[in-house]
């Protein structure tokens, strides 16, 4: 769907795992959710997002 090989996804969420982003859900295989670490790098993304517009 995205245009990238199931290596290349695999590599992306053990790196995602890794640095504590992303958790498996327990007894679901192949679904994850993000870390509220994961969740704060988000919100403080769309507000420099929001900065970066009024600013333009």
């Amino acid at each position: 769907m995205i245009g990238v090989s199931t290596i290349t996804m695999n590599k992306i969420f053990k790196q995602l795992r890794d640095d504590n982003l992303l958790l498996p859900i327990e007894g679901k295989r192949g679904k994850y959710e993000l870390t509220e670490k994961a969740i704060i790098i988000i919100k403080d993304m769309e507000k420099l997002e929001d900065k970066i517009g009024e600013i333009e």
